[in-house]
Protein backbone atom coordinates (compact mmCIF):
# COMPACT_ATOMS: atom_id res chain seq x y z
CA UNK A 1 0.00 0.00 0.00
CA UNK A 2 1.30 3.17 -1.32
CA UNK A 3 4.77 4.03 -2.00
CA UNK A 4 7.66 3.06 -0.77
CA UNK A 5 9.33 5.41 2.15
CA UNK A 6 13.16 5.28 1.27
CA UNK A 7 14.24 8.97 1.90
CA UNK A 8 16.23 8.48 4.92
CA UNK A 9 18.45 5.83 3.16
CA UNK A 10 18.35 7.74 0.44
CA UNK A 11 20.09 10.86 2.96
CA UNK A 12 22.27 8.07 4.63
CA UNK A 13 23.53 6.75 1.23
CA UNK A 14 24.11 10.32 0.04
CA UNK A 15 26.28 11.69 3.10
CA UNK A 16 28.14 8.78 2.74
CA UNK A 17 28.83 9.18 -0.36
CA UNK A 18 29.95 12.59 0.80
CA UNK A 19 32.29 11.67 3.09
CA UNK A 20 33.59 9.09 1.04
CA UNK A 21 34.47 11.37 -1.34
CA UNK A 22 35.58 14.02 1.03
CA UNK A 23 37.89 11.34 2.63
CA UNK A 24 39.46 10.26 -0.45
CA UNK A 25 40.39 13.60 -2.10
CA UNK A 26 41.66 14.78 1.37
CA UNK A 27 43.81 11.30 1.65
CA UNK A 28 45.04 12.07 -1.75
CA UNK A 29 46.31 15.26 -1.24
CA UNK A 30 49.63 16.16 0.24
CA UNK A 31 50.31 18.22 3.44
CA UNK A 32 52.04 22.06 2.49
CA UNK A 33 54.70 20.74 4.94
CA UNK A 34 55.25 17.79 2.56
CA UNK A 35 55.20 19.93 -0.31
CA UNK A 36 58.42 22.09 -0.30
CA UNK A 37 57.77 23.59 3.50
CA UNK A 38 61.15 24.31 4.60
CA UNK A 39 61.85 21.79 7.11
CA UNK A 40 62.01 22.35 11.22
CA UNK A 41 65.56 23.73 12.75
CA UNK A 42 66.74 20.67 14.59
CA UNK A 43 67.71 23.18 17.73
CA UNK A 44 63.90 24.11 18.10
CA UNK A 45 62.64 20.23 18.58
CA UNK A 46 63.46 17.75 21.05
CA UNK A 47 64.75 14.37 20.59
CA UNK A 48 62.21 11.41 21.37
CA UNK A 49 63.98 7.92 21.95
CA UNK A 50 66.62 9.15 19.31
CA UNK A 51 64.46 10.80 16.82
CA UNK A 52 63.85 14.52 16.51
CA UNK A 53 60.10 14.42 17.06
CA UNK A 54 58.65 16.26 13.84
CA UNK A 55 60.78 14.31 12.13
CA UNK A 56 60.16 11.31 13.08
CA UNK A 57 56.50 12.21 13.19
CA UNK A 58 56.53 12.88 9.47
CA UNK A 59 58.45 9.54 8.83
CA UNK A 60 55.50 7.77 10.98
CA UNK A 61 52.33 10.00 9.65
CA UNK A 62 54.02 8.85 5.96
CA UNK A 63 53.80 5.23 6.77
CA UNK A 64 50.15 5.79 7.99
CA UNK A 65 49.18 7.27 4.40
CA UNK A 66 51.28 4.17 2.49
CA UNK A 67 49.30 1.55 5.07
CA UNK A 68 45.82 3.49 4.35
CA UNK A 69 46.02 3.70 1.25
CA UNK A 70 46.90 0.00 0.81
CA UNK A 71 43.64 -0.44 3.16
CA UNK A 72 45.38 -1.61 6.37
CA UNK A 73 43.72 0.02 8.32
CA UNK A 74 44.92 -1.59 11.59
CA UNK A 75 48.55 -0.46 10.77
CA UNK A 76 47.94 3.25 9.63
CA UNK A 77 45.63 3.89 13.44
CA UNK A 78 49.14 2.12 14.78
CA UNK A 79 51.01 4.83 12.99
CA UNK A 80 48.75 7.35 13.39
CA UNK A 81 48.92 6.71 16.90
CA UNK A 82 52.63 6.89 16.99
CA UNK A 83 52.61 10.39 15.28
CA UNK A 84 50.13 11.15 18.39
CA UNK A 85 52.85 10.25 21.02
CA UNK A 86 55.89 11.62 19.20
CA UNK A 87 54.17 15.06 18.19
CA UNK A 88 53.36 16.09 21.87
CA UNK A 89 50.46 18.52 20.86
CA UNK A 90 51.50 20.28 18.32
CA UNK A 91 51.68 19.63 14.15
CA UNK A 92 52.09 17.02 12.43
CA UNK A 93 48.99 15.91 15.58
CA UNK A 94 46.60 17.76 13.74
CA UNK A 95 46.61 15.37 10.71
CA UNK A 96 47.10 12.18 12.51
CA UNK A 97 43.93 13.03 14.87
CA UNK A 98 41.82 13.87 11.40
CA UNK A 99 43.52 10.57 9.40
CA UNK A 100 42.00 8.81 12.37
CA UNK A 101 38.23 10.17 12.14
CA UNK A 102 38.73 9.05 8.32
CA UNK A 103 39.52 5.53 9.21
CA UNK A 104 36.82 5.31 11.75
CA UNK A 105 34.00 6.48 9.43
CA UNK A 106 35.73 4.65 6.30
CA UNK A 107 33.50 2.05 4.62
CA UNK A 108 35.69 0.01 4.29
CA UNK A 109 36.95 -0.70 7.77
CA UNK A 110 34.99 -3.26 9.01
CA UNK A 111 34.93 -2.06 12.63
CA UNK A 112 34.01 1.14 11.03
CA UNK A 113 32.83 3.65 14.51
CA UNK A 114 31.22 7.17 13.84
CA UNK A 115 31.37 7.69 17.75
CA UNK A 116 35.24 7.22 17.24
CA UNK A 117 35.40 9.27 14.22
CA UNK A 118 33.36 12.32 15.26
CA UNK A 119 35.34 12.11 18.37
CA UNK A 120 38.70 12.35 16.91
CA UNK A 121 37.18 15.35 14.26
CA UNK A 122 36.30 17.25 17.58
CA UNK A 123 39.78 17.05 18.22
CA UNK A 124 41.04 18.58 15.57
CA UNK A 125 38.80 21.24 15.66
CA UNK A 126 39.02 22.16 19.48
CA UNK A 127 43.16 21.61 20.31
CA UNK A 128 44.30 22.67 16.39
CA UNK A 129 41.16 25.48 15.50
CA UNK A 130 43.69 27.11 13.15
CA UNK A 131 44.50 23.84 11.55
CA UNK A 132 44.05 23.60 7.96
CA UNK A 133 42.09 20.42 9.16
CA UNK A 134 40.09 22.06 11.57
CA UNK A 135 37.40 23.25 9.16
CA UNK A 136 36.66 20.32 6.90
CA UNK A 137 36.96 18.07 10.52
CA UNK A 138 33.90 20.27 11.59
CA UNK A 139 32.20 19.41 8.46
CA UNK A 140 32.55 15.92 9.08
CA UNK A 141 31.72 15.85 12.34
CA UNK A 142 27.96 18.01 11.54
CA UNK A 143 27.93 15.02 8.53
CA UNK A 144 28.56 11.58 10.86
CA UNK A 145 26.27 13.46 13.33
CA UNK A 146 23.23 13.64 10.68
CA UNK A 147 24.38 9.79 9.65
CA UNK A 148 23.99 8.77 13.46
CA UNK A 149 20.69 10.35 13.66
CA UNK A 150 19.48 9.19 10.44
CA UNK A 151 20.70 5.55 11.46
CA UNK A 152 18.74 5.73 14.78
CA UNK A 153 15.25 6.88 12.93
CA UNK A 154 15.57 3.99 10.81
CA UNK A 155 16.06 2.02 13.64
CA UNK A 156 13.14 3.63 15.59
CA UNK A 157 10.92 3.30 12.21
CA UNK A 158 11.82 -0.45 11.29
CA UNK A 159 11.02 -1.31 14.92
CA UNK A 160 7.72 0.51 14.56
CA UNK A 161 6.70 -0.93 11.01
CA UNK A 162 7.91 -4.45 12.94
CA UNK A 163 5.28 -3.59 15.90
CA UNK A 164 2.57 -2.34 13.65
CA UNK A 165 3.08 -5.80 11.57
CA UNK A 166 2.34 -7.43 14.65
CA UNK A 167 -0.89 -5.77 14.94
CA UNK A 168 -1.77 -6.43 11.64
CA UNK A 169 -1.42 -9.82 12.14
CA UNK A 170 -3.41 -9.99 15.30
CA UNK A 171 -5.87 -8.15 13.73
CA UNK A 172 -6.05 -10.16 10.87
CA UNK A 173 -6.06 -13.53 12.93
CA UNK A 174 -9.26 -11.82 14.83
CA UNK A 175 -11.43 -10.96 11.51
CA UNK A 176 -10.67 -14.85 10.35
CA UNK A 177 -11.93 -15.40 13.93
CA UNK A 178 -15.12 -13.52 13.64
CA UNK A 179 -16.19 -14.29 9.71
CA UNK A 180 -15.68 -18.11 11.11
CA UNK A 181 -18.33 -17.67 14.46
CA UNK A 182 -20.51 -15.61 12.02
CA UNK A 183 -20.73 -18.59 9.60
CA UNK A 184 -21.00 -21.14 12.34
CA UNK A 185 -24.24 -19.35 13.31
CA UNK A 186 -25.51 -18.65 9.93
CA UNK A 187 -25.89 -22.60 9.55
Amino acid sequence: MGRKRNRPRQRLHICLALLTCLGLSITSCTSPSAMGAPPPSKAATPEVAGEQQPAGARRHLLLARKYLSKGNYRASIRENETVLSLSSGTPPADEALFNLGLIYADPGYNNRNYQKSITYFRQVSAHYPQSEYARTAKILTEALHEIVRMRQSMTEALKENERLHKILEESKKIDVETEEKIRGKAR
